[in-house]
């Protein structure tokens, strides 16, 4: 697995506000309140996430999860 994808999925979760725990071939272990795993799979810059029951839980670009800076003003 490469770095990119791994960076992906760990700023995904984070902007979900999950912990990732693990990741393996084809499955991602998270912590929010209570430990998930979900299934993903890869296509081309796409990163399809599906919760345990199959369903999609997230669909987003590897390239735009490269780098996450969230930064907050308030007035």
């Amino acid at each position: 697995m490469n770095d990119r994808v791994v960076k992906a999925i760990n700023n995904i979760f984070k902007e979900a506000g999950h912990k990732v725990i693990s990741i393996t071939e084809n499955t991602i272990t998270t912590r929010k309140f209570e430990e998930r795993t979900y299934t993903y799979k890869i296509d081309g810059d796409l990163i399809v996430i599906n919760n345990r029951m199959g369903l999609k839980a997230f669909e987003k670009s590897i390239q735009s999860y490269q780098d996450l800076n969230i930064s907050i003003i308030i007035d």
